[in-house]
């Protein structure tokens, strides 16, 4: 099969409309050789919270400026031997040893990388960010915090939630597409979740951005409060 290298196709996926036939290839793909294994790349949420970072540009450079070490900020943890251009090189490759064959350019598999690692991390915290914000105005006798970078690293919990102040509940916040990925990456995230000492529930968004599922996370997290005060 001849590699794919469309210009359409690539101006489809820096668009965020990725054909999902290369979604799955190329995120099985990933998932399979662990290109993003933590042990070589970056911690994203870790950046986003020691560094100053609003554009595409500054995230880049911000996961060069920890390739090789730490970037000296005290309690900035991570570090990568790797970044998202490596990364789709590296994707690129591994095709061969998968399939035998190269069914995508270099270039597709970096555009790919790219937006997996550049655009989805910015929209995902600014849908955090507006999570929160739902959350507030959904029940206000909670507090709804961001989890530091390491209990997301750990733990998968985006959001902390309090009652007064204890926190009692978590809160992992995915797009929608997230219900079919592997079960291999869910079983991973469900492990994490079980090392935190309070239930951690899913919010999920769709396409459009909405909060799918707001009134039913709402009612759990009430229903736990609930049993935990009786």
């Amino acid at each position: 099969m001849a590699a794919s290298n469309s210009i359409d196709t690539i101006n489809q996926i820096l668009g965020g409309d990725v054909p999902s036939s290369i979604e799955r290839d190329l995120n099985r793909l990933n998932e399979e050789h662990g290109l993003n294994d933590y042990r070589n790349s970056v911690h994203l949420k870790c950046l986003f919270e020691h560094h100053s970072i609003r554009s595409e540009s500054e995230l880049m450079d911000t996961i060069n400026a920890h390739k090789g070490g730490g970037c000296g900020i005290e309690d900035c943890w991570t570090e990568t031997t790797n970044d998202p251009i490596e990364c789709g090189r590296q994707l690129h490759e591994a095709q061969s040893d998968e399939w035998s064959e190269y069914r995508y350019s270099e270039s597709i598999c970096i555009c790919w990388s790219y937006n997996l690692f550049i655009k989805r991390m910015i929209d995902g915290e600014l849908k955090e960010q507006e999570a929160i914000q739902q959350l507030r105005e959904a029940d206000e006798k909670f507090e709804f915090e961001l989890a530091d970078s390491k209990t997301d690293s750990e733990q998968a919990v985006d959001i902390e939630v309090l009652y007064g102040s204890t926190v009692f509940a978590g809160i992992q916040v995915k797009p929608t597409s997230y219900k079919h990925t592997s079960e291999n990456v869910k079983l991973q995230n469900l492990e994490k979740n079980g090392t935190y000492d309070h239930p951690v529930y899913y919010l999920y968004y769709d396409d459009d951005g909405e909060m799918e599922n707001l009134e039913e996370t709402v009612h759990q997290i009430n229903s736990l409060l609930l049993d935990l005060l009786n």
